[in-house]
């Protein structure tokens, strides 16, 4: 059965499928089989309780601009809650985190996410390190400062594929420690005091599989190590260890 790739899930190492019928489920785990089509359309949106098809039927793309304008996570992203404004009453209540997240030696993110969820958004990215910065109610001032910081500082905004992959070996101590002085120098400003908490450095390198000298690959032919964010690794029958950048098939199609 033909299957089209809605997302990757990196907590639960899973795929969402829509299958004709419905939507279901994949475990990546054990010995796997998956080939993706080079083809791709819209994956549609996701609402408050379900996700939806695309009403463009839109081809060559992961999803359309209509798509991503109503899709929830616009929300937490960019603060847009022109589709749910109820829902920005009740994320007042919420706990946000402006945060550092270091990715191999060099590279630091600031982002933004509810308290809750600031170890799970680590993981979902395959963060090496991470730390929170700043805690504050609600998400009315969280957006303008974490602009303000990526400004300032010069930290990322994104962290892309191809930045992630260079840096799946690196020199751990080196990366911690400027990662720590990425911390401490925000500190030591005393920028956004107000807010400012003293959060400690969390290393993630734990929970992902220990894999060297990993290829890339399109497809997934052998027995799964784990993941590192949307980096699935595998080991082929050969012994030979890969990894399949799971972004980048979503929109895609299963045979």
């Amino acid at each position: 059965m033909r299957r089209h790739f809605i997302c990757f899930h990196p907590l639960e190492r899973e795929i969402l499928l829509r299958n004709g019928i419905g939507m279901e489920r994949l475990k990546l785990e054990g010995n796997m089989r998956l080939s993706f089509s080079g083809e791709r359309e819209c994956i549609g949106y996701r609402g408050e309780e379900a996700h939806f098809e695309c009403p463009n039927r839109a081809i060559n793309t992961k999803q359309c601009s209509t798509c991503s304008f109503r899709d929830i996570s616009r929300i937490y992203t960019v603060g847009d809650f022109s589709n749910y404004p109820h829902i920005e009453d009740e994320l007042e209540k919420e706990t946000y985190c402006v945060y550092l997240a270091g990715f191999g030696e060099d590279i630091v993110k600031c982002g933004i996410t509810r308290k809750e969820r600031l170890k799970e958004r680590f993981l979902e990215q395959g963060a090496d390190f991470g730390c929170c910065l700043m805690e504050m109610k609600g998400p009315a001032e969280v957006y303008g400062i974490e602009k303000r910081m990526q400004l300032n500082f010069g930290f990322a905004n994104a962290v892309f594929m191809k930045q992630k992959t260079a840096r799946l070996e690196f020199e751990h101590g080196k990366g911690r420690e400027n990662f720590e002085k990425a911390v401490k120098k925000v500190r030591e400003t005393g920028v956004f005091g107000e807010f400012l908490c003293e959060g400690e450095v969390i290393e993630l390198e734990e929970k992902y599989p220990k894999v060297r000298r990993a290829e890339e690959s399109d497809n997934i032919f052998g027995e799964v190590l784990g993941n590192k964010g949307a980096l699935l690794f595998w080991k082929g029958e050969e012994g030979k260890e890969y990894f399949t950048n799971m972004k980048n098939k979503e929109g895609r199609f299963i045979e």
